[in-house]
């Protein structure tokens, strides 16, 4: 007699509770993991809006240094960056220029160093100063002043408060929203 050999089919797979074990997990996981990333997100936003700020304040600040010269950056009237607003608005972006007078005013066009658009909606920046102004020494020629920025969907302590000391050096902490 012959023996007959039985081979067995191994199968793999999973069941259907076992798969929905994973996806209950995985939903757990992403509703840990979605809040700490928006709170990343908005942190990286503040982040970024107070150096670009901070960086324009810094530039015009060295131009006043370098050349020797009265230089301003104020806040821009409109959305065209070709004139300063007289009110403390700086949402519509801002204008660094020469400014020999030291008054806050573009003479000609040819004064402006650099221009900076707005951020982006929801965005703002708080302050009571229409400009700065530096002297050709680097010291300040304005006074010297606070800008709260916040990103849009700002919660929490990721907003930004840029300080002007008397110097005219700009000092960055994080502040709530």
């Amino acid at each position: 007699m012959a023996l007959r050999q039985f081979s067995v089919k191994k199968t793999s797979g999973v069941t259907l509770l076992e798969m929905m074990i994973v996806v209950v997990i995985m939903g757990l996981l992403a509703s840990l993991a979605v809040p700490a990333y928006r709170f990343m997100i908005q942190n990286h936003r503040a982040t970024v809006m107070t150096e670009e700020f901070a960086n324009a304040i810094a530039l015009t600040r060295n131009i006043a240094l370098t050349s020797s010269a009265s230089v301003s950056i104020c806040a821009a009237a409109d959305a065209s960056l070709t004139a300063c607003g007289t009110s403390a608005n700086w949402n519509n972006g801002w204008i660094i220029f020469a400014d020999p007078n030291a008054d806050g005013v573009i003479a000609n066009q040819g004064d402006i160093e650099r221009v900076h658009e707005g951020f982006p909606a929801g965005s703002t920046v708080t302050t009571t100063l229409a400009r700065i102004t530096y002297a050709g020494s680097g010291f300040l020629n304005s006074l010297s002043g606070t800008f709260a920025l916040t990103s849009a969907g700002c919660s929490g302590n990721h907003g930004r408060l840029i300080t002007l000391s008397t110097t005219g050096r700009p000092a960055i902490t994080s502040v709530s929203c």
